[in-house]
């Protein structure tokens, strides 16, 4: 399993706990676990999207099969509500040795 982190958009008249449901339902879907879900908040755009001023920002952490990332990616593009997302490869932070 990868570590990915998922940055979406939503649009501002999007429910946020709806949207984030389908999210981790979408994932669950494909064999993946939610490791940890930022709180959403609403900002202003430098410009307009899709003649949208504002949207809701959110983050997700977590794992996915790899072989499964692209139908995943296929499947989030439909989501009507989010209007722009980036999924990174996330990498596990290592314990700090002092020296």
């Amino acid at each position: 399993m990868q570590l990915y982190e998922l940055t979406y958009i939503l649009k501002s008249t999007a429910t946020v706990k709806e949207e984030q449901a389908k999210l981790v339902a979408l994932i669950s879907s494909f064999g993946g676990k939610v490791v940890k879900e930022e709180p959403a908040e609403k900002k202003k755009f430098a410009y307009k999207i899709n003649k949208d001023v504002e949207g809701i920002y959110a983050t997700v952490l977590f794992n996915l099969p790899k072989k499964e990332y692209a139908n995943f990616v296929k499947k989030l593009k439909l989501q009507e509500n989010i209007i722009r997302s980036l999924i990174t490869v996330a990498k596990k932070s290592k314990p700090k040795v002092k020296r």
